[in-house]
């Protein structure tokens, strides 16, 4: 209906930017970023489209270019939280640890109960040794969502198996949080088997681990096997 429309008035930003929607979701990524190109080219103060071409720009991993359009928004709109979230993400991701976290606190100031958000800023903090702050953050984000993320529940389990500071490790939290993580995705997810025999060699069960770390391998895409091993 999209391009039906879009042959009727080619000049209009809108439909660009109701069909990269559809194509994001669609996964057609490619065609969204060309269609959100085409919308800022003809309304260059389309912010929305703005930030979606940054999120798009995230999905296809051109990460350094999403910041751009997130910065755009967030001149022009300083109270858009999600502007936050998308620039937050793609600072993670490049490894600036800090300035993620500044950008993600923001936008929680704005959206307290997004659990991405304390997830995302969980991971940043972890990478910089926050390790206290990234287990809080990690319960806060399992507290606010009663269906146990799984995604979040790794991450916790993970850090709680692995963490280099022996003060933080517990291997039977770990071990409960990456049992459940495990049971959300339906034990096939090599991530989460991968965590949960890391909690059972922290608590010196290494035959579970191995057992288990031997089915993360069977479910692991090629790439990932011999890590895994």
């Amino acid at each position: 209906e999209f391009n039906k429309a879009i042959k009727l008035s080619a000049n209009d930003s809108q439909l660009y930017f109701q069909r990269s929607i559809a194509e994001m979701k669609l996964d057609q990524m490619k065609q969204a970023l060309a269609d959100l190109n085409r919308a800022i080219s003809l309304n260059p103060d389309f912010l929305n489209a703005h930030f979606q071409r940054g999120l798009c720009l995230l999905k296809l991993n051109d990460i350094e270019t999403s910041l751009s359009d997130f910065d755009i928004v967030i001149t022009k709109k300083p109270g858009f939280a999600p502007a936050y979230k998308g620039r937050g993400i793609a600072k993670l991701q490049l490894g600036m640890y800090d300035k993620s976290i500044i950008d993600l606190t923001t936008a929680l100031e704005r959206s307290p109960f997004d659990i991405e958000l304390y997830n995302n800023r969980g991971l940043a903090y972890s990478a910089l040794g926050y390790f206290a702050f990234a287990i809080a953050d990690f319960e806060d984000a399992l507290e606010r969502n009663p269906n146990k993320d799984p995604g979040v529940l790794n991450n916790l389990a993970w850090l709680l198996a692995t963490c280099p500071k022996k003060e933080y490790r517990n291997g039977d939290l770990a071990l409960k949080y990456a049992t459940q993580a495990c049971e959300q995705s339906n034990w096939t997810n090599d991530g989460a088997l991968d965590t949960l025999a890391a909690a059972y060699a922290e608590l010196g069960r290494f035959e579970d681990a191995i057992r288990w770390q031997k089915k993360a391998i069977v479910n692991a895409p090629e790439a990932s096997k011999a890590e895994l091993r």
